[in-house]
């Protein structure tokens, strides 16, 4: 072994060094991308492009000394080891944990979950690793800073996962002993090699479009080029395969009898051998006879044939005989044995005749002969393997757009005076000393996206380069100055298949073939910027930017008005405010008309109700005002029981007075007034209502005369009706909260609205079936209606950021409310018995509600006061039902709302 393959293993050691090498700074860098942060490198500060381009160099110089130094040691003298199964028990096959063992692990790291994904999948494909790893990594950049940037997630995550795991299934399938050197283990390392290398190429089209920082994608340049380089590696293990085969085949040659006697022809049959020679046996094999017979007729002819020569008498008289005799006999021997394959081929049954019968075991020797010269030592006394002299080329870069990219690229090449090649030669590819030259009117077509490698002086490199077809393409902008802010870009050339990447100049980008862009002037204090067109190819290699700049005129006009609130009901004009002085302007909207002077004025009263937009010059202008709906006060008056009750109907309105008999009620919300009627009150009422509105005013209703009764008799229970009205008021309360512009109160407030029920929209709430609910039959459909809607608005109010979205986060407080009350707006009625069948329902819900409110409480979110009063007007209603004065307690004593 160590004769006839320490250098192919010396060279072995040196390619999975190299392999290794590159690997592990591969491992190192990817696995330190941020799981917390998108886009962010743990390693980032540590790195310098420049630095780690020398410290790459440095690890290269190092392998290729460490292979000199291989190499001398390989020259040396070397010996056989005692047996050949003690040298194989030494080449056990120990897989590398280079990935692993360079991961950067730092705790926001990928690397520290790639780490666990490892350990957890010992033994299982790339797929394995790669679902695992992503299943551990889901919960970290599951957010909405990460799905904001799924290329910048894609790329670090997704695919530095992918890469980690097929390197890492690579480094070890990596063969690391020439015993481990086979069919097999090269086809699959070129199969792993394949993917990983089809990955590469993937990451490589794509880094340069992502936003990560302009040293990051350095780095990933650098790195992704190593892997390009590592990508050619199958080749070298095919070439040391079909190596170690040709030497195997050459040894198995030289052991058969035929070929040792060719080349000692000395060999003769002495009684032992002398001082100083080699002693020859010779055995029977009869696994390689049995092998041989196998293979076929003619195969077995020369099998007999040789066994023949072994068992005929005058072989045995050859082994006694002096030299001449020997040289006589060969000739004999030589007759006799081709009549002997004559036969056989005739008829194998006729030549067991000339057999003797014999049953001799396997390893049995046959015959002895000396040599008297010492014809083979265990190795040679010295093996110098002289090589070819080591040869390197490197290029800049291993990628050319055609079209784009100029200039003749320089070779780097070992030995100096080294004949540079193209494999294979392309028409337009010029190499001329150390200078590689491209034409473009004649590089073929069909070798676009193709890799064209070099050897020097023959010798195949790692050096390759790929040629792509660059894009040419161009874009107009007006002329300059221009007064336009909205542009359409239209680029020309061919561009089928590109993609696009826009930047205006203002930082909004774009990805659309012909985007148009309205630019807020002024966009800086030039009012100039530089519109930019990055244009990537279909290969997805080359990319080009174009750029061209727009000059805007400086002054832009602008048009105000001295408030952005009115009245419907002012009927005054406001003229409007035009800058720069004297700019020529035509205003049009709602509300806008025409002074004296033909000046442009709004008039409130000719407006519609809610935003206006104003158009300046046929462009939608900056300016906004709202014109607000006068206040109109309306109220209708009715007796119910003993009790006078006005249920205010107004609109627009802020806060109200109730005027009753003269006297002055203020009201800050539009719920009823109800005034007890006794014995002693009046029978005739002078009611009047006026609504007040803080933008537009007042607005006061006519006195109604109002005749009320007082009834002595005992009073009919109507808790029903006035629980009807309750949910009826509160329904009103409910339509105010609807917030189309918040999806977080928009949702809450369309599933309590669905349960209210009793409008055109939402028809199938509790006003829907009111009398069922109210009575108790529907009470099996509360759990259903009550608690997925309770948890779920509690779980939206924790969420939300009260300070920054505070309008938002009081609605929420305010649906909750409403569902609240009525829930126990519901059960305010309904008989005792009718509860207690009920139980289990109803103490499921109301353990919910403690709960939520516990936890309100603990994260210090304040109910609002109607609820307060409310629950406190309710606990005297339903002091007679024991589960919900149970509960109502709970929630009075722990102070819960």
């Amino acid at each position: 072994y160590q004769c006839e393959f320490e250098d192919l293993n010396v060279l072995l050691r040196a390619w999975t060094a190299e392999q290794e090498c590159v690997l592990a700074e591969v491992a190192g860098f990817f696995s330190g991308f941020s799981t917390t942060v998108p886009g962010a490198n743990v390693k980032e500060p540590q790195l310098n492009v420049a630095k780690q381009n020398r410290e790459l160099a440095a690890g290269t110089n190092k392998v290729e000394a460490a292979n000199d130094t291989l190499f001398t040691k390989a020259t040396r003298k070397v010996q056989f080891a005692a047996a050949t199964e003690k040298i194989y028990e030494q080449l056990t096959y120990q897989k590398s944990d280079v990935i692993s063992d360079n991961l950067t692990t730092n705790t926001d790291a990928l690397g520290s979950v790639m780490k666990v994904a490892f350990d957890e999948t010992q033994g299982g494909s790339v797929n394995d690793i790669i679902a695992k790893t992503q299943n551990l990594v889901a919960g970290k950049v599951n957010t909405e800073e990460w799905n904001s940037q799924p290329e910048v997630k894609t790329f670090v995550i997704d695919q530095s996962i992918e890469l980690m795991a097929r390197a890492h299934i690579l480094s070890q399938q990596m063969p690391t002993t020439l015993a481990n050197v086979s069919v097999v283990q090269v086809d699959t390392y070129k199969a792993t090699m394949a993917d990983l290398c089809k990955l590469v190429k993937k990451m490589k089209a794509s880094y340069q479009t992502i936003q990560l920082s302009v040293g990051l994608k350095a780095f990933i340049g650098i790195f992704i080029n190593q892997l390009s380089i590592v990508c050619c590696s199958g080749k070298k293990l095919q070439v040391l395969l079909e190596e170690i085969n040709k030497r195997k085949e050459a040894i198995l040659i030289r052991l058969q009898l035929s070929k040792f006697v060719e080349k000692h022809p000395g060999l003769e049959h002495r009684a032992g051998v002398q001082p100083g020679g080699t002693f020859v046996l010779v055995y029977l094999n009869k696994v390689q006879a049995a092998a041989a017979v196998e293979k076929g007729r003619v195969e077995k002819v020369v099998a007999t044939d040789d066994i023949l020569k072994a068992r005929n008498p005058l072989t045995d008289f050859k082994m006694r005989a002096s030299t001449p005799i020997i040289e006589k006999s060969i000739t004999n021997i030589d007759s006799i044995t081709g009549t002997n394959s004559l036969l056989l081929n005739d008829n194998l049954e006729v030549l067991e005749r000339f057999i003797r019968p014999t049953n001799l075991p396997n390893n049995t020797v046959v015959a002895d002969f000396s040599l008297p010269y010492l014809c083979c030592s265990d190795c040679a006394p010295i093996n110098f393997i002289i090589a070819k002299p080591p040869v390197s080329l490197r290029l800049d870069r291993d990628e050319f757009c055609l079209g784009k990219d100029t200039g003749p690229l320089i070779f780097e090449v070992s030995p100096e005076d080294g004949t540079i090649k193209a494999d294979p030669e392309v028409t337009g590819v010029t190499i001329d000393g150390k200078k590689l030259i491209f034409d473009a009117a004649l590089f073929p077509k069909e070798m676009f996206d193709k890799p064209i490698h070099f050897t020097v002086n023959d010798q195949i490199t790692q050096a390759q380069i790929t040629v792509y077809r660059a894009v040419q393409f161009d874009f107009t902008v007006p002329e300059p100055p221009t007064s336009e802010k909205k542009i359409t870009f239209i680029p020309t050339g061919n561009l089928e298949g590109a993609t696009f990447l826009w930047s205006f100049g203002d930082d909004n980008l774009s990805t659309e073939r012909n985007p148009t862009h309205i630019y807020s002037l002024p966009v800086n204090m030039e009012n100039k910027v530089t519109v930019s067109l990055t244009v990537t190819a279909p290969n997805g290699v080359c990319h080009n930017t174009i750029e061209h700049d727009i000059e805007f005129v400086v002054e832009e006009t602008k048009i105000s008005l001295k408030d952005d609130n009115f009245c419907v009901n002012d009927k005054n004009s406001y003229p409007f405010e035009i800058t720069p002085t004297g700019a020529d302007a035509k205003i049009e909207g709602s509300g806008v008309g025409l002074d004296d002077s033909n000046g442009f004025v709004f008039i409130p009263a000719n407006a519609t109700v809610g935003e206006i937009t104003f158009t300046l010059n046929g462009e939608l202008s900056d300016l906004k005002v709202t014109v607000n709906e006068a206040p109109h006060s309306k109220f209708v008056p009715d007796q119910v029981e003993n009790r006078l009750i006005l249920t205010n109907i107004s609109t627009s309105a802020d806060t109200y007075v109730w005027i009753v008999n003269g006297k002055e009620f203020a009201a800050i919300n539009s719920l009823p007034h109800i005034i007890p009627l006794t014995a002693g009150s009046p029978t005739l009422w002078a009611l009047q209502l006026r609504a007040v509105s803080k933008k537009c005013g007042i607005n006061t209703s006519e006195v109604i005369e109002f005749e009320t009764r007082f009834n002595e008799q005992v009073p009919v229970d109507n808790c029903v009706e006035e629980a009807k009205v309750s949910i009826v008021i509160d329904s009103r309360i409910l339509a105010k909260l609807q917030s189309p512009n918040s999806d977080f109160v928009q949702q809450i407030w369309q599933r309590t609205s669905q349960l209210y029920g009793g409008t055109a929209e939402f028809n199938k709430g509790v006003l829907n079936d009111i009398d069922n609910y109210l009575s108790g039959e529907n009470n099996d459909r509360l759990q259903t209606n009550f608690i997925q809607l309770l948890l779920d608005t509690q779980n939206i109010i924790v969420e939300i950021d009260r300070i920054k979205i505070k309008e938002d986060f009081n609605k929420l407080i305010e649906l909750f409310a409403l569902q609240l009350r009525l829930f126990y707006n519901v059960l305010d009625c309904q008989d005792a018995a009718v509860i207690k069948e009920f139980t289990d329902e109803l103490r499921g819900i109301l353990n919910r509600i403690i709960g939520i409110l516990k936890f309100f409480k603990e994260m210090k979110v304040i109910m609002p006061n109607s609820l307060k009063e409310f629950m406190k007007a309710y606990s005297d209603k339903v002091k007679d039902i024991g589960l919900l004065v149970e509960y109502l307690n709970i929630i009075t004593e722990q102070n819960l709302i």
